[in-house]
Order: C-alpha cells, then structure tokens, then sequence
C-alpha cells in the first residue's frame, strides 16, 4: 500500500513496513508479560507470571494489569474492553522503578506502560511505515520503522527539507 507524494522537486513514497522490529527490541522503558495463548504471547527471560502476580516483583517494578482484545485482530489495554466473550485479562506490565530519578514516580511509570502498550497496538495492527525518497540524479533515501504513518511523512518531508532543490542543484524536473 504505497502512496506517492511529490514534495519540493522529490518523490516521497510511503510505504507500510513488513518487517519492523518489535517494540520490545527498542523500546525498553516497560514489560510485557502474559498468559501463553495463539493471539499474543510475551514471555521474557527471568518473570515468571505468577510470581508477578503474587507481587514478587513490586519493589523493583510497577505493576499494571494488561487486557486483550482478540478478534479479527489483536488490541491490547490497561483498562480493559466491554467484551465478556473476546477479550479479558492476559498479564502484567511491568515498569522498572529504577530507570531514571523520576521513575519512582508512579504518574510517570503508568505514562511509560501506556506508551508501550500503544506502541505494541500499532506493531500488532501494522501501523508500523518506511519511506522512500527519490528525486534528480542519485538521490534515494529510504528509511523504515516509523510507528505510524503521519510521523513517517513527517520524518520523510524533514529529510527532503535537508537535500538542495532541484532548481538550485540545476536540475530540472
């Protein structure tokens, strides 16, 4: 599903990402730990999700309870979802307490586990980009991984904003 813009002499062509890394490869402020199942299944080395849930971890990590929402797709969510039948409890986030000073602060933690989780709906969803620049003589540039597609326009525009107009480069179109 690409879709071409002409800006400023280049073409810019966004582009969906399919193969973008998975938001626990870069992003570690928050974990997700869940149930084993076939929709979404998250188990990173050294938790246990019972001893989560017994509160083995709450000195060192906030704890925040995780849903999810199966059908036709996958949504996850800290608060939950008004459906008895596709969705319910599936794990914990957890945030470490010592990221940062200001980690301690719960406001801040709960923040972090709500980025995660949206990030995590976009990966799950395939709101997840890469674009293409092209333009006079050699110039492509391409760059993938940009969660959601208004932010990869903006990064691609950004980039054409750095590289000489054709015009002034002698180039025409």
């Amino acid at each position: 599903m690409a879709n071409s813009t002409f800006y400023h002499g280049y073409t810019i062509a966004i582009q969906q990402d399919d193969d973008p890394m998975a938001p626990d490869d870069w992003d570690g402020n928050a974990i997700l730990v869940t149930t084993r199942n076939r929709y979404f299944s998250r188990q990173p080395k050294g938790f246990d999700l019972d001893e989560i849930r017994d509160g083995e971890f709450d000195e060192t990590h906030f704890r925040y309870p995780l849903f999810m929402y199966a059908h036709s797709g996958v949504a996850l969510s800290m608060s939950g979802f008004a459906d008895p039948w596709d969705s319910g409890q599936c794990g914990y986030v957890l945030v470490p307490k010592d990221k940062t000073i200001d980690w301690d602060q719960e406001p801040v933690a709960r923040q972090a586990a709500q980025q995660t989780v949206a990030a995590w709906n976009q990966y799950l969803s395939g709101d997840v980009w890469g674009y293409v620049v092209t333009g006079p003589g050699d110039v492509n540039e391409s760059c993938w991984g940009f969660y959601g597609r208004d932010f990869c326009e903006k990064e691609a525009r950004s980039l054409v904003d750095t590289l000489p107009r054709p015009e002034e480069a002698g180039c025409g179109r």
